[in-house]
C-alpha cells in the first residue's frame, strides 16, 4: 500500500484546516490514534494532511493579495523545502527575498501525492539540505563539540538508499501498518558522516530524516532506523493535536542520553523505543530472525521499560497522556 493510496482515501478530509480537525476530533478512531503507539496509517495521514495545510495557511500572507489561494485546495503533500521556507518566513522573513515566487512554484509542483523516496546530499540537493545539517550540528554542539556531521557523497547516498529500500520491503512483510507510515512520512533520506551520530529528524524539515552511513550497516539496523525516525515523526504529529504532559519542560535523565532531557522528549523516546522493539520482534515472527535482531530487540525493550519507569515517577499526565502511557506500559510488558 503506497502513500498515494492513503492520501487518495483521505480526500473527503481536504477542506480547511479547522474543518478537517473538527471532523477528526469527532471520530473515535482519531481519539484512538492519539492514545496508542501502534500504527494507524489512515489517521496518521489525516494528522499529516492537517499539519501540512496549517503550514500553508501560515504562508498565505506571503502570497500577498494574489489569486494563488486556490492552489492550497489541491495540495496533497508539502516536502521539506516548503517546511524550510515556512520556518524561515516565520522567524527570519528578510532572508528569502524571493519567497513568494518560490512558494508559488513549490505549490504548483506539489499538487499530487508524495514523490518516491530519494536520498539527497548537500552537494547536489536543494538548499534545505545544508540548512538541516547546520541546524542539527547546532543541537549536537550543545552536547558534544566533537560530534559534528557533514553531508555524505553521492555514491554513499545511493548505497544508503538501496539499503533503506531493502529495509522497507522487509518491514512491509513484518509489520505492514508501520511500513505504510514510513512510506507516508519519510520522503527524503539525508545521508551524513560523523563519528558519533546515528540518525535524527527535525520538525521544521518534515518528511526528511538524517542518517549516518555508518548506521546502515545491516538490514536489521536499517529497519530499526526507519522505525525509530518514523516513531519520532508520528509522535511529533500527535503532539501537535493534543497535550500529553503538564510538566513537559522539566528535566529528567533516561537511559538513552547522558544529558538531562525534558519529560516531553523522554515520552518521545519511549514512543520510538516501542516502535523499534515491536518492529524487531515482528521480524523474528516473520522469518527475519537473527542474533543481531534479537540483540537489538532486547536492548530496546529493556530501554523502553527503564524509560517508562522514569516517566512513571516524573510525568504529570493529561488525560490523553495517561492513556498513551498505559498503552505503552501494557505493550512493554506484554
Amino acid at each position: 500500500m503506497r502513500a498515494r493510496l492513503v492520501f487518495s482515501g483521505m480526500r473527503p478530509l481536504m477542506g480547511l484546516f479547522r474543518t478537517v480537525l473538527g471532523v477528526l476530533v469527532d471520530s473515535q478512531r482519531f481519539q484512538d490514534c492519539l492514545s496508542t503507539a501502534d500504527p494507524m496509517p489512515a489517521e496518521t495521514a489525516g494528522l499529516a494532511k492537517s499539519f501540512m495545510r496549517s503550514r500553508v495557511r501560515k504562508l498565505q500572507s506571503v502570497l500577498a493579495a494574489t489569486d494563488d489561494g486556490h492552489m492550497m485546495d489541491a495540495v496533497l503533500w508539502l516536502g521539506p523545502e516548503l517546511h524550510f521556507c515556512a520556518a524561515v518566513a516565520e522567524r527570519h522573513p528578510d532572508e528569502i527575498a524571493d519567497l513568494p515566487a518560490r512558494l508559488r512554484e513549490m505549490l504548483a509542483r506539489n499538487r499530487g501525492p508524495a514523490t518516491e523516496l530519494t536520498a539527497v546530499t548537500a552537494g547536489d540537493g536543494p538548499q534545505w539540505v545544508s540548512s538541516l545539517i547546520a541546524s542539527m550540528n547546532r543541537d549536537i554542539g550543545a552536547v558534544d563539540k566533537s560530534g559534528a556531521i557533514s553531508s555524505a557523497g553521492r555514491a554513499q547516498a545511493d548505497e544508503c538508499l538501496r539499503t533503506v529500500r531493502r529495509a522497507q520491503s522487509i518491514l512491509t512483510a513484518a509489520w505492514p501498518g508501520a511500513a505504510v507510515e514510513v512510506d507516508l512520512l519519510i520522503r527524503s533520506i539525508v545521508p551524513v558522516v560523523g563519528h558519533a551520530y546515528n540518525s535524527g529528524c527535525m520538525f521544521d524539515y518534515f518528511g526528511a530524516v538524517l542518517v549516518s552511513t555508518r548506521t546502515l550497516n545491516s538490514d536489521e539496523a536499517a529497519v530499526e532506523f526507519l522505525l525509530h525516525e518514523t516513531g519520532h515523526t508520528v509522535h511529533h504529529l500527535m503532539s501537535a493535536f493534543t497535550k500529553y504532559v503538564e510538566n513537559g519542560d522539566e528535566l529528567v535523565v533516561h537511559p538513552l542520553r547522558p544529558d538531562p532531557r525534558p519529560v516531553s522528549g523522554t515520552l518521545h523516546a519511549a514512543f520510538s523505543l516501542y516502535r523499534m522493539s515491536e518492529g524487531l520482534s515482528r521480524l523474528a515472527d516473520n522469518g527475519y530472525g537473527s542474533s543481531e535482531q534479537e540483540e537489538r530487540f532486547v536492548m530496546h525493550r529493556d530501554n523502553l521499560r527503564h524509560t517508562l519507569d522514569v516517566l512513571g515517577e516524573s510525568a504529570q499526565w493529561t488525560p490523553a497522556g495517561e492513556k498513551l502511557f498505559s498503552n505503552l506500559s501494557a505493550r512493554a510488558y506484554a
